[in-house]
């Protein structure tokens, strides 16, 4: 009940008494109740399971059908070209649907490459720490990207900071 979860989230109180009768003291007389009820009733918002109705249903316009009809009309036939053709060919969705999979298998690979080169460093950090060098040596990832023409260049750099 949308309501009395309303009423013991927001309000701090039960309110599903006032849907029978008035109390003296009650803060919620029947009539707000009802009034809220009114509301709520009158949207619209999903239910867990009503996934397969995704738009409004039992929509009554209030200047009535025809008027509605009269009024929408000039909207309708404007947007009419643009549901009766599709925007993008089948042909184009599964091209981008196949370049999609290729990329994210790309960057699959270089996060796991990221990976691997964090645990190597830490591993070269923790055997160089016998030496007192490890604050001087970095093992780092190089992606160099041409401004011009987009090609990547990937590589290490190994950096070892003199006194």
């Amino acid at each position: 009940d949308t309501l009395n979860n309303l009423g013991k989230s927001f309000l701090g109180l039960t309110i599903g008494c006032a849907r029978c009768h008035n109390h003296k003291f009650d803060p919620i007389p029947t009539r707000d109740y009802y009034a809220l009820y009114g509301i709520f009733d009158s949207s619209v918002y999903p239910h867990a399971g009503a996934e397969h109705q995704p738009y409004r249903r039992d929509f009554i316009y209030r200047v009535g059908l025809e008027k509605a009809d009269q009024t929408l009309q000039p909207y309708r036939e404007a947007l009419a070209p643009y549901s009766s053709t599709p925007r993008v060919s089948t042909e184009r969705l599964i091209d981008a649907q196949k370049k999609l999979q290729r990329d994210k298998n790309v960057w699959i690979a270089v996060t796991v490459g990221i990976y691997l080169l964090n645990i190597i460093e830490a591993n070269v950090d923790a055997h160089l720490k016998q030496f007192n060098v490890s604050d001087k040596l970095t093992i780092q990832p190089n992606i160099d990207i041409n401004p011009i023409n987009h090609p990547s260049n990937y590589g290490l750099s190994l950096t070892y900071k003199f006194n």
